[in-house]
């Protein structure tokens, strides 16, 4: 069989198309392993806030009874993902002294008024948040902490009878040391907006009941220790208003205390120093004056972080 020249070209084409279709690899998509557990790093946080006051005006009402103090912030957490846990330990000056000011020498005196000495208030917080993302076009961050207030070496005291007897000797009883006041805080946070809700355990005070003594007894009863009940609290982000400072401003109300409007001026001279202006309108209740005025305050931080 004779093959001619123009069959035997073709047969060259095909057999070189054959071979270069054969040697193509055809590779399916591959896809990125899909890990089970995503790494999610860890983050610590210490931060130090201490402040020097000229009135440690805390809430809308003077801790000092309008003298200089300090607090002392202090906190821990521990962020992983969504969550966050911290642990702080505050501290603030409580030099109050609430004893009847100097009376009559005679029955008419306090008699039957309890009196309180105290002077460090301790807050103890414990708590977890969650950052809630894409709400709003924002973030939501919801809190929840348990809280308790301390107040050591303080003491209660009873005025039994006037404030001298014929012998000008003070009628005064000691009463139990004052006890803790321990609340739930929660809280919810929107691009800096932030309302706070504290539920007391117990929104009463220890009663105690009896006699006074002199010449003209009577009957009282009279209540003691520290407690103002549910608190509820706003504030808003820091706004500027002027180079280099920044102002916020809060409101809050006491069950048993009154309610207060605040705003803060903030001027930071460093990353660590900063200085700040409280200007507030405190209205009490319960028999509690009225107040107002503005702070002066030197605020030092300290900020240590740790990733892993």
């Amino acid at each position: 069989m004779t093959i001619s020249r123009s069959s035997l070209a073709a047969l060259v084409v095909v057999s070189s198309y054959m071979n270069c279709s054969a040697s193509v690899e055809i590779e399916l998509p591959v896809s990125e392993p899909i890990e089970s557990n995503q790494q999610l790093s860890n983050t610590f946080k210490f931060e130090n806030i201490t402040t020097l006051e000229s009135d440690v005006v805390w809430r809308g009402n003077s801790l000092t009874d309008k003298r200089p103090g300090w607090t002392s912030l202090n906190a821990f957490k521990w962020q992983r993902g969504n969550w966050s846990h911290y642990i702080s330990y505050n501290l603030y000056t409580n030099a109050s002294d609430d004893t009847p000011s100097q009376g009559p020498t005679t029955v008419t005196g306090p008699a039957g008024t309890t009196a309180q000495i105290t002077y460090l208030m301790t807050e103890s917080k414990i708590g977890s948040q969650f950052t809630l993302s894409d709400v709003f076009d924002s973030t939501v961050i919801l809190a929840m902490s348990r809280v308790i207030y301390e107040w050591p070496d303080g003491s209660n005291w009873l005025w039994t009878g006037p404030e001298c007897d014929s012998t000008n000797n003070n009628l005064l009883s000691s009463l139990p040391a004052i006890k803790s006041f321990k609340t739930t805080e929660l809280s919810v946070e929107w691009q800096n907006y932030r309302l706070l809700f504290a539920k007391s355990d117990d929104s009463s005070k220890p009663v105690i009941s009896g006699q006074t003594q002199g010449a003209n007894v009577q009957a009282y009863q009279a209540t003691y220790g520290k407690n103002w009940g549910d608190y509820m609290h706003i504030a808003t982000p820091a706004y500027f208003f002027a180079p280099g400072y920044t102002v916020n401003f809060e409101a809050g109300n006491w069950d048993e205390i009154g309610s207060y409007f605040q705003a803060n001026i903030y001027y930071p001279f460093n990353k660590t120093m900063t200085g700040v202006l409280k200007l507030f309108d405190f209205r009490g209740a319960s028999g509690i004056d009225d107040r107002y005025g503005i702070t002066v305050n030197l605020q030092l931080k300290h900020l240590s972080e740790v990733k892993q």
